[in-house]
């Protein structure tokens, strides 16, 4: 069963495992795009990472086929991957920098492959940026990892991606409550999902 956050609390994230999941695709447009790698960074409820971090890329090749060919193959290498994937994500709070995006791309990879799968709620890091630290040109994950030092380097790859990500959501936890711009914010604001079963994977 998902675990679930009672409305208003930020609370009901202490004790959580948490997934850190980044999308790579073919394209920002979830409607022409296609998934083309995925990297996944779960934590442990002490905030240190739990196990392996999940880094699938699908393999690149000079195109010999039709663009039907080539979505065929997208997706039936998707489809290989997805239950590993699908484990992975399960019963924990999943966060992504970009959160409808992830949760867009995701839905319509396990839709075209006939999984048995609802999407989780995926916090937004992105959404409690933009709360927590107001004021930034951009809330671009490059530019806050430069603005906030959330890791020594850009990031480089999808699972140095998440990792950054993760740090960002720390802080921003830590944050909501503790600042003027953050009082009274609560975890809803910053869900791409149907509020409630945060925890669904």
């Amino acid at each position: 069963m998902p675990e679930l956050l009672e409305p208003g609390l930020t609370q009901g994230v202490e004790g959580m495992a948490v997934t850190v999941v980044d999308i790579q695709a073919s394209s920002f447009d979830a409607a022409t795009g296609a998934i083309t790698g995925i990297s996944a960074v779960r934590l442990a409820p002490d905030a240190g990472p739990s196990t392996l971090p999940f880094d699938w890329r699908l393999l690149v090749r000079p195109a010999t086929g039709s663009l039907e060919d080539e979505t065929r193959r997208q997706l039936d290498a998707f489809a290989l991957v997805w239950p590993e994937l699908s484990a992975y994500l399960a019963e924990t709070l999943v966060v992504a920098h970009g959160a409808t995006r992830a949760r867009t791309f995701l839905r319509k990879a396990t839709l075209a492959v006939d999984a048995d799968w609802e999407p989780p709620s995926i916090l937004c890091t992105r959404r409690m940026a933009r709360t927590v630290f107001p004021g930034l040109d951009s809330y671009e994950l490059g530019v806050l990892v430069a603005e906030l030092v959330l890791a020594p380097e850009q990031p480089s790859g999808g699972a140095e991606r998440c990792s950054a990500v993760a740090e960002l959501f720390r802080r921003c936890i830590g944050r909501i409550g503790e600042t003027d711009s953050a009082k009274g914010a609560n975890l809803h604001g910053f869900i791409s999902g149907p509020i409630g079963a945060v925890g669904r994977g």
